[in-house]
């Protein structure tokens, strides 16, 4: 990273912290500087924050992330929503609002969908999925799904080895998800390793190896010659610019049999937006160790593109409802560009009114910005 940013004109990337740092904080690991918890949970009366209480949750968003009750000694209370999601995924079950967790003197939440209403149920989500799935395997083609490595690969692995059973095809995963030791991996601990283990003996999902560089090299070449029959193939990253995506895509794309599948949020002027809306000649780049510098690539988009929206983060829909339940005093709003925050507003006014409800007094808390209370 340091080489492609000064090659690329940019400044370095600060570390944010050293790898000395990183085991010297693992350390504090059984000491009162580092409480483990496994939400849902609430402490107490720590050391130096006596007369504090914190309240933690499930926030739905993934497996692992959490939204925070604090209570001051005062009793003022804070509700940190965090990443959030109120509908089920396959790794892990949405949470709308915490019980008791109401009348907040302050919420701060996370708008990212804040103007987008969610489209369909994610069940009509996979039906289309597996529609495609079928279409593009019986005219002998395969199909890439470029995902985000955490969350949105183990989804899309979940739901696609379910269907590989009924459908007789294997579910292909590579890149930073399946990166690491066994118990390790990111897979493991979304899907769990015991899953992932017997999914793998079962022949119904094969991962690449990440250690063993000429072996997954190996792995790769053998989904492309056809050894393993008719795949999905799940790989980081989503945006088909960096990570086993870019190599996918290379060999994929200029095949019209063939199809993909974007996962999620689609960045604007990325290589995922420019197969999805413009097709043919796409240009690929790629940073090269060996020569230093970056490397273009034109390659034809000729297979179909398909966007699916499997995201982990709640649409308007739950946004709204979720600050109905919770009836804050003061909504901090974060996450989100001016014209989400303004459809967000406008859906909170119109379900307010509508239910007869007080709506709270609302902000739209930026980067560093200082929220008077």
């Amino acid at each position: 990273e340091h080489d492609k940013a000064l090659t690329l004109g940019y400044k370095p990337p600060i570390m944010s912290f050293t790898e000395e740092e990183l085991k010297a904080f693992f350390a504090l690991e059984g000491t009162a500087r580092l409480i483990l918890i496994d939400a849902p949970c609430e402490l107490t009366d720590l050391p130096n924050l006596e007369g504090w209480k914190f309240k933690f949750h499930s926030s739905g968003h993934t497996v692992g992330a959490v939204s925070t009750l604090i209570t001051a000694p005062d009793g003022w209370t804070t509700d940190w929503t965090a990443d959030t999601a109120s509908h089920d995924q396959e790794i892990c079950s949405g949470v709308l609002q915490p019980a008791g967790w109401v009348n907040p003197d302050l919420m701060i939440t996370e708008a990212t969908y804040g103007g987008t209403p969610m489209a369909e149920p994610r069940s009509e989500t996979w039906k289309r999925f597996r529609a495609i799935v079928n279409q593009t395997h019986r005219r002998g083609g395969q199909i890439l799904c470029p995902a985000f490595a955490a969350n949105r690969t183990s989804n899309v692995a979940d739901e696609s080895t379910r269907l590989g059973m009924e459908f007789d095809f294997v579910t292909v995963i590579d890149g930073m998800a399946v990166k690491g030791e066994v118990g390790e991996r990111i897979i493991d601990i979304e899907l769990g390793t015991e899953k992932v283990t017997r999914l793998v003996e079962e022949g119904h999902l094969v991962l690449i190896d990440q250690i063993n560089k000429p072996n997954g090299m190996a792995q790769r070449q053998a989904v492309l010659d056809g050894d393993y029959g008719s795949v999905v193939i799940v790989s980081s990253s989503a945006t088909m610019e960096n990570g086993w995506s870019s190599f996918w895509a290379k060999h994929l794309l200029p095949e019209r049999k063939n199809s993909v599948i974007l996962t999620g949020y689609v960045f604007p002027n990325s290589v995922a937006e420019d197969a999805l809306k413009k097709g043919g000649n796409i240009v690929m780049e790629y940073f090269s160790k060996k020569w230093k510098k970056i490397i273009k690539q034109a390659v034809n988009c000729a297979c179909d593109v398909y966007s699916f929206s499997l995201s982990a983060h709640d649409y308007q829909q739950g946004l709204v409802q979720r600050v109905v339940v919770a009836r804050p005093k003061l909504l901090a709003i974060h996450h989100t560009s001016n014209a989400s925050f303004m459809a967000y507003v406008e859906a909170l006014k119109t379900e307010f009114n509508r239910l007869g409800l007080e709506l709270p007094r609302i902000i739209h808390a930026g980067h560093e910005v200082v929220i008077e209370l």
